[in-house]
């Protein structure tokens, strides 16, 4: 009997070192999860700054694009307006009924 007790004994101790051994490893297979969580994390920001500085270039070039058109647009039309005056009041003129008409409530 004291030999089946001293067996059971031994058995309880490699029980409870393979409980501990597993919990280390869980507690590394947990470490291990969380690092590469946290790598996915930090590259999927980066690839989203990446993009949102993408989009905002282009958001710049066109504004920039659509100031240059507008001032040459306002360019154009001074030159018409100082080299034809009489024309450049007419064609205000045009317009100003047209407007008139379009927006007269029936």
């Amino acid at each position: 009997m004291a030999a089946q007790e001293t067996n059971e004994s031994a058995t309880i101790e490699d029980l409870k070192k393979q409980i501990a051994a597993l919990r280390n490893d869980l507690g590394d297979v947990t470490k291990t999860l969380q690092s590469i969580a946290e790598g996915e994390v930090r590259g999927a920001a980066r690839k989203a700054k990446a993009k949102v500085d993408e989009v905002s270039g282009k958001a710049r070039d066109a504004a920039n694009y659509a100031r240059e058109e507008a001032d040459e647009l306002v360019t154009g039309t001074k030159q018409i307006i100082t080299e034809r005056p009489l024309m450049a009041a007419g064609i205000a003129v045009a317009i100003g009924y047209l407007l008139g008409v379009m927006t007269k409530r029936r």
